[in-house]
């Protein structure tokens, strides 16, 4: 086992939904950008799922966005508990994002956080679109 979990995998995306009998998420519209004609503006609602390994139970799980400079600039109140004590369980964490505004085009980040700790970090781009 390693020292702390091990990313698998951040994605985001439009709608998440959560098959009870397979026991398996299913991802729609999955999108690394976005566009917008005029700044400051709000993000359309939209998920975060992240996959990770490695767990130590219990543990807490949440993500955050923060901006080119590191900074946050949105938490949502959710943290989800992963109880797996298999070391060797991967655990899927999904978390809402909702009235995220942006000040500005550029580069932000999509943040896993377990324990109180950064595991790692997905690419959202916000770019500034003239509408023809």
């Amino acid at each position: 086992m390693t020292e702390k979990p091990h990313l698998l995998a951040i994605v985001l995306c439009e709608r998440v939904t959560f098959d009870m009998l397979a026991r398996r998420y299913a991802l729609f519209g999955v999108s690394p950008a976005i566009g917008f004609n005029r700044f400051p503006a709000v993000l359309p609602p939209f998920f975060g799922y992240a996959a990770v390994s490695d767990i130590r139970a219990p543990s807490e799980a949440t993500m955050r966005i923060l901006d080119g400079e590191g900074n946050v600039i949105f938490a949502p109140p959710v943290n989800v508990s992963l109880n797996d004590t298999d070391p060797l369980a991967e655990g899927e964490i999904v978390v809402p994002f909702m009235n995220v505004r942006v000040d500005k085009s550029g580069d932000y980040f999509v943040q896993l956080v377990i324990d109180g700790e950064p595991i790692g970090d997905r690419r959202l781009r916000v770019r500034h679109v003239v509408n023809p």
